[in-house]
């Protein structure tokens, strides 16, 4: 969630702080996603980890125009993506069971 607001297509990766094992997921139009790691992995171990976010656009259809904005991030996304992108993210999440309701709001 971006604010009050779904997000689509960022990928979102959690970094353990310390042992174990990355996550990773997509979001879809409703915001909603699912982690995976490595190998057939699903979902995330129980830990603490480090989350940032990036924009990946979806591939372009190409018999469709060029959307009027590109392919760029919508405005609200662009607004987060420096506090929260690969290199300056201090968010933080502790799991401590498989969860499927898990929100991430950035403001």
């Amino acid at each position: 969630m971006v604010g009050d607001a779904p997000a689509a297509n960022l990928f979102i990766k959690l970094e353990p702080q310390g042992e174990g094992e990355p996550a990773w997921g997509y979001t879809d139009e409703q915001g909603r996603f699912k982690l995976d790691g490595p190998g057939d992995a699903t979902g995330a171990l129980p830990g603490a980890y480090r989350v940032w976010v990036d924009y990946r656009p979806p591939d372009p259809d190409p018999n469709q125009p060029i959307p009027p904005g590109g392919f760029g991030p919508p405005r609200a996304v662009q607004a987060v993506l420096p506090k929260y992108g690969r290199q300056t993210s201090s968010l933080t999440v502790e799991l401590t069971a498989p969860r499927d309701d898990w929100v991430i709001r950035l403001q």
